[in-house]
């Protein structure tokens, strides 16, 4: 088994010649004018720039409760969350009879959530833009 070699077989007649043609794809360097054309571009989107400002990592934790109100009534969903710290409550409410139900509620506690996180997060942005807008 060791010492015989592979068998080969040969078909008469059966002889051909292949091609095998590859495509050779350069890949260059940036040119100078290349680069030249990228540090103006850069150069021109920085100076559309009117504010920036990192927003370094958030820590966020909180609870959710939903409530039914039979004294008045309603439905009552409230957010109780830390923000960077401060805590942050958000209530949405409505009265039992509407037809959205607690679903409907809860939409509603979302929106008012993601506006106040929004209002949070962005506002020391909003202020650096208005007084840069300001400036001449």
């Amino acid at each position: 088994m060791f010492g015989r070699s592979p068998s080969v077989v040969v078909l008469p007649g059966q002889t051909r010649t292949e091609y095998v043609t590859r495509e050779v794809h350069e890949h260059r360097a940036p040119t100078d004018e290349s680069v030249k054309l990228l540090n103006e571009m850069q150069q021109k989107a920085e100076a559309n720039r009117i504010a920036a400002m990192a927003l370094p990592a958030n820590s966020f934790c909180g609870h959710l409760e939903a409530q039914q109100d039979p004294a008045s009534y309603k439905l009552r969903a409230i957010a109780v969350f830390d923000l960077n710290g401060r805590r942050i409550t958000v209530e949405a409410e409505q009265h039992m009879d509407d037809n959205g139900g607690v679903p409907f509620l809860l939409v509603e506690l979302h929106r008012k959530t993601a506006e106040r996180i929004a209002a949070e997060i962005l506002e020391p942005f909003i202020l650096t833009a208005s007084k840069a807008q300001r400036l001449p």
